[in-house]
This record gives C-alpha cells, sequence and structure tokens, in this order.
C-alpha cells in the first residue's frame, strides 16, 4: 500500500511542464487529462494529454498540444491558458489569437497557476532561493498591450495550492499546520485568509486533525496537491481533501461536510487488498453544479496485483450524492486534470 501511495507522489513532485512556443488549437471538450498507461513490465508510460466531457464513462474527446504545458490553468473568461516553462517563466497562450507571452518571475519552481474569477489577476506558487514554497499574486491587465507586459509579483504568504473565492475576497491554501509523529516531517493542512485583510487564517481542517493525527501514514493526511482546496465560483463554500476523503466547508455557516463518507481510517499497509477508497483532488466545475475528483474506488489494476493506483475521475453533487465515474481507461493513472474553459 505505502508503495502505491509513494509512486503517485514521486510523480507529481518530478514531472516538469514542456515548454514550446507554437499555434495552440484546444478539440473540443471540458477537461483536459494527464495520465500514466500501465505498460510492460510494469512501466509507466506517458499518455497524450486528451480531453473528455462529464458524460459518465466519457471516450476521449481528443489531444491537446503538449505545448501547453504539464499543469495549464483556463483563465474564467477562456481567452487565456497559462503555465509555466523550464525557465520558470510564467507562460499565456492567447485561445483568441494564438499569441504567446512570457513573463519572467526571477523565482524557482513556479506551478499551481489559479486565476482570479475576473480574469484579470493570478495566484501561483513558488520558491525564492533555498526558501519553503510560497504564493504570489500577478495583475495581467496588462495582457491587453502585450509589449508593455512586463507585472511584478506580490508575495502573500507561505503554503502551496492557492485558490480564489468567487468574490476575490477570500484565499485557500495548504500549509505546514500541526507536528506528526516522529520521525515524520510537519503535516499539512487547509487554510483560507483574507486576501486584503489583515487577520489571522483560518485552519477549516482543524476539527478532523485528531483522526488524521492517529493515521498510519499522517504525512498524506492534507498533502498540498492531494488535498487541492478549490473555491466554488457561486458561493462560500470550499472543495478539498485531506486524508484521502472529500470535504466542504461552508464559510457562512463553518460546517465541514464529508462527502465521501468515509470518516478517514487507520490507514495500515497490512490491509491489502481490502483498502479504503481513496478520494482526493477535487475541483468544482465552471457553474459549481458538481465537484470533480480522482479515485481509485473501482481498483481496476488492484484486482490483478498491481502495485500502481488506477486513477479514474469523478463528478457527484456538491451534497456528495450521485457519485459518476466519468474515465474509464482501467489502465491509466491520473495524476491531474484541469476543467476547460470556453
Amino acid at each position: 500500500m505505502a508503495h502505491r501511495a509513494v509512486v503517485a507522489l514521486v510523480l507529481i513532485s518530478i514531472l516538469a511542464p514542456a515548454c514550446a512556443v507554437q499555434p495552440l488549437t484546444i478539440p473540443a471538450g471540458e477537461i483536459v487529462v494527464f495520465a500514466y498507461k500501465l505498460g510492460s513490465f510494469g512501466d509507466l508510460e506517458p499518455l497524450e494529454p486528451y480531453t473528455t466531457t462529464l458524460a459518465p464513462d466519457s471516450t476521449p474527446v481528443g489531444q491537446v498540444p503538449r505545448s501547453i504545458g504539464f499543469s495549464p490553468s483556463w483563465s474564467p473568461d477562456g481567452m487565456w491558458i497559462a503555465t509555466s516553462n523550464a525557465r520558470d517563466d510564467l507562460v499565456f497562450y492567447s485561445t483568441r489569437s494564438h499569441q504567446t507571452i512570457e513573463i519572467p518571475t526571477g523565482l524557482s519552481r513556479v506551478d499551481e497557476i489559479h486565476w482570479f474569477p475576473d480574469s484579470m489577476d493570478i495566484v501561483f506558487t513558488a520558491s525564492p532561493a533555498d526558501t519553503q514554497s510560497k504564493i504570489y499574486r500577478m495583475d495581467l491587465s496588462c495582457l491587453a498591450t502585450p509589449r508593455e507586459c512586463h507585472p511584478p509579483s506580490k508575495e502573500l504568504l507561505s503554503g502551496h495550492s492557492p485558490s480564489v473565492s468567487y468574490d476575490e475576497t477570500w484565499l485557500a491554501y495548504v500549509d505546514y499546520a500541526w507536528d506528526c509523529r516522529s520521525p515524520d516531517p510537519p503535516c499539512q493542512s487547509v487554510f483560507i485568509s483574507p486576501i486584503e485583510l489583515d487577520s489571522p487564517p483560518i485552519n477549516v481542517a482543524a476539527p478532523i486533525e485528531p483522526t488524521l493525527a492517529s493515521n498510519e501514514w499522517p504525512m498524506w493526511g492534507c498533502y498540498d496537491q492531494y488535498a487541492h482546496p478549490q473555491w466554488s465560483p457561486t458561493d462560500p463554500t470550499l472543495a478539498f481533501a485531506c486524508g484521502f476523503d472529500v470535504y466542504t466547508y461552508d464559510l457562512s455557516s463553518g460546517t465541514l461536510m464529508n462527502l465521501t463518507s468515509m470518516v478517514t481510517p487507520l490507514h495500515t499497509e497490512h490491509n491489502f487488498p481490502t483498502w479504503w477508497p481513496r478520494d482526493y483532488m477535487p475541483s468544482w466545475t465552471s457553474r459549481g453544479d458538481r465537484i470533480l475528483f480522482l479515485s481509485d474506488r473501482d481498483d481496476d489494476l488492484g484486482e490483478n496485483g498491481s502495485d500502481f493506483i488506477a486513477n479514474a475521475l469523478f463528478s457527484m453533487n456538491p451534497d456528495g450524492s450521485d457519485p459518476t465515474r466519468i474515465t474509464h481507461g482501467s489502465d491509466q493513472m491520473i495524476t491531474r486534470y484541469a476543467w476547460i474553459n470556453r
């Protein structure tokens, strides 16, 4: 079990975005998927990025050019695709003119780009020299005049996986919060903080920390790329994953809800092959009517004794009902996906 989870973590952490400049045409579809296929001798072979729809058991619609990088982010208005290149520049592709704009950052490990709802600003993670990851904000109003587009970045706070609320007042992110059992490093949790006001952040996952602390693998509790906090585009509701379960946090009421109804069990490698479904990396559709997430609940490859995670993309209602499988490749491991805005 531990080996399966570690394989996924290593893949996510070492994969780097591709860099190329060329005209960009995205095929019809609503979701772009990045995955690996289990090949001969257990090797993981990269698949071409492809698009798919929200339809149950959807088949791939088309391929996506590698020029958009490994971690693309579509602006809410559908006019720009943001990613980064091997030089840690921010790269913006116009979906209208196919123009490419590169903005040097002077930072390293630029990743996890998230747009403000007005498509005029972004937040992203990066690292100054020899320091932990920080979250930055950049005003992109200059994209309207590309020749003059050299905006500075503003450091906000330490953390990973930033997301901006629908009214642009709150920032959600992952950061270190509580001490794991020795010899594990500090564990991560999900926080929200006002973007402009100087007030203490709120640890929205605090109520489940005692359960996470009892896990044999506490470091997986709210690990940043698995937790993937994402604000709803229509109301102050945050979706995120901790302990391989998907939760929502309602800012208005302070209510924390477990959507996958697993109440994180004790994680142990000794219960293989009878393990808990791992549900993680949630994201909202552009209308806020469904939540996407990755899961190995169908365990396609585990039935054959494979030691790799066989992920599939699912969607469900915001209350956790009607979980529906979207992708059906039984021999693939999905590492990332992105919602395509038009």
